[in-house]
């Protein structure tokens, strides 16, 4: 299992930087979730599910897609369920992204990836 926080898209991966970037365009002012929504499903990106979810700090953009990812040191890949929420702040997306080779427990993992995200406080 993979766990990820980013509170600054610049410290997210490239291809999710550019996503919150897209996202987010150039505005300041805090997003909302729904516009975030609606820009994922504008994007056209196959297989991705994604849906408006309330967490404790607010609404959140969730995706859930299959990945497949490159194995360090084999020259193979893997499949992968891929779970990212993304909560808007001022100016700026907090990413959390979880994943799992475990494809045949896909929904036990993410309920469990939606208990941890239920964690996340601002203080």
């Amino acid at each position: 299992m993979l766990v990820s926080l980013s509170l600054r898209p610049s410290s997210v991966s490239s291809n999710w930087k550019s996503t919150a970037q897209t996202w987010l365009g150039c505005s300041a002012r805090r997003p909302e979730a729904s516009q975030l929504l609606e820009r994922v499903r504008a994007s056209g990106e196959a297989n991705v599910d994604a849906d408006l979810v309330q967490l404790p700090v607010g609404l959140a953009v969730r995706l859930l897609r299959r990945v497949t990812i490159p194995l360090p040191s084999h020259d193979v890949r893997a499949e992968a369920c891929s779970v990212q929420y993304f909560v808007p702040t001022v100016g700026d997306i907090v990413t959390l992204s979880f994943a799992t080779p475990n494809v045949g427990f896909e929904t036990a993992f993410g309920e469990l990836f939606r208990a941890i995200a239920e964690t996340l406080r601002w203080r």
